[in-house]
């Protein structure tokens, strides 16, 4: 997320030049744009908003930290953690043109989810501008596969592979 990121005030940051971001005490909402967090034993949440193609652009502080911890960086691909959910950056190169977005992945695997027993990741919002893709997605409950892979036992990963493998979307 590094430079995806700019700290405006304490409660504000601009992803991308574009995408808003505000901290707010007022308690989680399910809202559309919204993010619900538990901080410091506080309940807040977390909302977003594009600004206006022609709109006036806040001042940020570049050198102040970000509260969003990366949780993922490779080449021109981050993800940080803001809340209970994921903001994540890529930079589209000319030949990701007829590459399949994330959000419409999610979106397509949803539909088949409930009749396969997938708990499947809910996006929150997705926007492409400047060479830019940023998508937002609920945090999932319990470890990802890529962390929890190292633990698991062979028998475990067979069976997770065969569940990958047996997966069809028709």
């Amino acid at each position: 997320m590094e430079g995806q990121i700019c700290t405006i005030d304490d409660k504000s940051w601009l992803a991308s030049g574009k995408l808003l971001i505000s901290r707010e005490t007022t308690g989680p909402s399910e809202a559309e744009n919204r993010i619900p967090s538990i901080e410091e034993g506080e309940t807040v949440s977390y909302s977003f908003r594009e600004l206006a193609d022609n709109g006036p652009v806040p001042q940020t502080q570049p050198d102040k930290p970000i509260p969003f911890p990366m949780v993922y960086s490779a080449g021109t691909y981050s993800a940080g953690k803001i809340g209970y959910a994921y903001l994540k950056a890529a930079l589209i190169e000319p030949s990701d043109n007829k590459v399949t977005r994330e959000h419409v992945t999610l979106e397509a695997i949803s539909h088949i989810a409930p009749r396969s027993g997938l708990e499947v990741p809910r996006s929150l919002y997705h926007g492409e501008w400047d060479d830019r893709y940023l998508f937002i997605v609920n945090a999932m409950k319990g470890q990802t596969l890529n962390r929890a892979w190292t633990t698991m036992e062979h028998g475990r990963k067979a069976d997770c592979m065969r569940q990958v493998a047996n997966f069809k979307v028709l």
